[in-house]
């Protein structure tokens, strides 16, 4: 079977003894001792390869640290942690440039030629990313750090609290005093910080913050919206989804999208997507997801993808809607990603079923099944490159525009981070290692 070529449908002839008289058959004439299913290398023509370097990394939680990434790729290095220190190697060659530190822990971020980190006692610490040498550590302590952002002036660090710490020499500007730990990401906005806590009362809920960037000062509140799905600096706005509206047992099914204006907190606009209207197939189902690409805002059914001009009102008659789907028997495929490299991604959700479908954005009915031979860990669409990692420690490297199987590679581990790329080579985060090896010259060509 040659590389690319869609999933084949096999057919099996049952009667044995049509086979000859050679053909041993321990079932008797129409025995059927033999049960022949997925029987098909579907990546027989693709060639291993191995990594150009590899690399120990450890000390980090290796579920939840690595799928959020414990690497970056930039300058043509990689920074990493092994065993509580900061270390650079080439990106090329994998070979170490310097190391800095210990007792470090995750996370990382890098910015203007520094890289920031954070020790187990809460001393944050600024790196020269060339050299190694440190710039600056803080002299206040900020233990348990889950988020570092960089602004024009300001290290943005969130713990309980969000903390701002001068990018010249580290000294803490502010810390927020807001009651409540906060928890989620932190986004900057203007000269505002939008942040989430958790609130306890008679029940808990999510409340939004507007910090002012300059003093922490709280300038807004907004109860019950989920993390910012897109934000237009030219109006000074963003978008939410109201979590509110999914667990209300007075309203239909579907989905609220909140307009906020940042300055001020002020709700502008509220978008509703009731599912029994909207919902291709008739009934009412929750929508899973939210998201925003290219002017568009799209809703996950499951194996439904909706999507509607960002700022069109999807109960009038005009507005244009697209449905991306798996035909024919869908109901075993999820949304798994997308819009990327043209395509909307679903997987299967069949345990005795791998398979891989892209949905071209630009020919709804046009589906590509992509071949691969056991359970998906994860997948990335990185540049025009399909990085797909098996549970069965196997990387299969793929060019989606053309459906073709570029090599495999095996890896050490079955637990993946993002797929890194800088300086023209492809960096894998696993259990305990990182790999790379050069991107495909095909996928560099099509850039």
């Amino acid at each position: 079977m040659k590389n690319g070529s869609l999933f084949v449908i096999a057919v099996l002839a049952v009667g044995l003894g049509v086979l000859g008289a050679g053909v041993a058959d321990a079932g008797g004439l129409n025995g059927q001792s033999s049960y022949i299913g997925d029987n098909y290398d579907y990546l027989n023509d693709a060639k291993t390869v191995e990594p150009t370097w590899t690399v120990d990394m450890s000390g980090f939680d290796p579920g939840f640290d690595l799928n959020n990434g414990v690497a970056l790729a930039e300058e043509g290095k990689v920074f990493y942690l092994n065993q509580g220190q900061l270390l650079a190697v080439s990106v090329k060659t994998g070979k170490r440039i310097w190391k800095y530190g210990s007792g470090l822990k995750l996370p990382l971020v890098y910015a203007d030629g520094k890289v920031y980190a954070a020790s187990g006692d809460g001393t944050v610490y600024a790196v020269n990313a060339t050299t190694g040498k440190r710039i600056w550590a803080s002299s206040t302590k900020q233990p348990d750090v889950h988020q570092f952002t960089v602004t024009n002036d300001e290290l943005i660090s969130v713990s309980d609290h969000v903390y701002a710490y001068r990018l010249s020499d580290g000294k803490r500007l502010w810390r927020d005093d807001y009651e409540f730990p906060a928890f989620g990401t932190v986004t900057v906005m203007g000269d505002v910080l939008v942040e989430r806590h958790e609130e306890s009362g008679a029940y808990l809920y999510d409340m939004t913050l507007g910090l002012d960037r300059k003093t922490g000062k709280v300038l807004w509140k907004l109860m019950d919206i989920g993390e910012p799905l897109y934000v237009n600096e030219a109006k000074g706005t963003f978008m939410a989804r109201h979590l509110d509206y999914i667990f209300a047992l007075d309203k239909p099914e579907g989905a609220a999208v909140k307009t906020v204006d940042w300055r001020t907190g002020k709700v502008l606009k509220t978008t509703e997507y009731e599912s029994a209207k909207i919902n291709p197939n008739g009934k009412q189902q929750i929508i899973d997801s939210v998201f925003v690409s290219d002017g568009k805002i799209y809703l996950s059914f499951g194996i439904k993808v909706l999507a509607y001009p960002l700022d069109a009102d999807p109960a009038a008659p005009s507005t244009k809607k697209e449905i991306y789907w798996v035909y024919g028997d869908n109901s075993n495929v999820n949304y798994a990603a997308g819009p990327a490299a043209g395509k909307i991604f679903f997987v299967s959700t069949n345990a005795r079923s791998y398979r891989l479908y892209g949905v071209k954005t630009v020919d709804k009915a046009a589906v590509v099944g992509y071949a691969i031979d056991n359970p998906i860990a994860r997948f990335d669409i990185v540049g025009n490159g399909l990085y797909i990692y098996q549970t069965d420690r196997k990387l299969i490297v793929m060019n989606p525009s053309k459906n073709r199987t570029l090599f495999r590679m095996d890896v050490p581990a079955r637990a993946f981070g993002p797929t890194l790329r800088d300086s023209g080579m492809i960096v894998v985060q696993t259990r305990g290692k990182l790999l790379a090896f050069p991107e495909p010259a095909e996928l560099k060509e099509a850039q």
